[in-house]
C-alpha cells in the first residue's frame, strides 16, 4: 500500500476520481430536467432500432439508455450510467497523459 501511495500520479488521480465522484453523486436523486426527460421518452417510445419520432437522438444514446430501462424508470438508475461514463472517460484521460508525459518518453 505504501509503495502506491508514495506513487505521487496515483495519488493524484485517486483525489480526482473521489472528487469527481464526489460531485456527481450529490444531485442523483434530484428531479429530471430537460433533456433527462428527453432521453426517459425516446427509451420509451421506441420504434425501430432506437429511433423514435417525438425526440430526434442518435441511436447509441438511445441504446446506452435503454440499459437502465430495463430495470424500471428510477432517477438514481438513468443517471449512473452518465456517472460510469463520465469516471471512465477521466481514467482513460489520466492513462494517456500518463503514457505521453511519462519521464520515459
Amino acid at each position: 500500500m505504501n509503495k502506491f501511495l508514495k506513487d505521487k500520479p496515483f495519488v493524484v488521480f485517486l483525489v480526482l476520481i473521489l472528487i469527481a465522484l464526489g460531485i456527481r453523486l450529490i444531485g442523483i436523486n434530484q428531479a429530471f430536467f430537460d433533456d433527462e426527460i428527453d432521453y426517459i421518452v425516446t427509451t420509451q417510445i421506441t420504434t425501430f432500432y432506437g429511433l423514435n419520432n417525438v425526440v430526434l437522438h442518435a441511436p447509441l444514446v438511445t441504446w446506452i439508455n435503454m440499459i437502465p430501462a430495463l430495470f424500471g424508470i428510477s432517477t438514481w438508475l438513468f443517471r449512473l450510467i452518465p456517472i460510469i461514463f463520465s469516471l471512465l472517460t477521466i481514467i482513460f484521460t489520466f492513462l494517456i497523459a500518463k503514457k505521453i508525459y511519462s519521464k520515459k518518453a
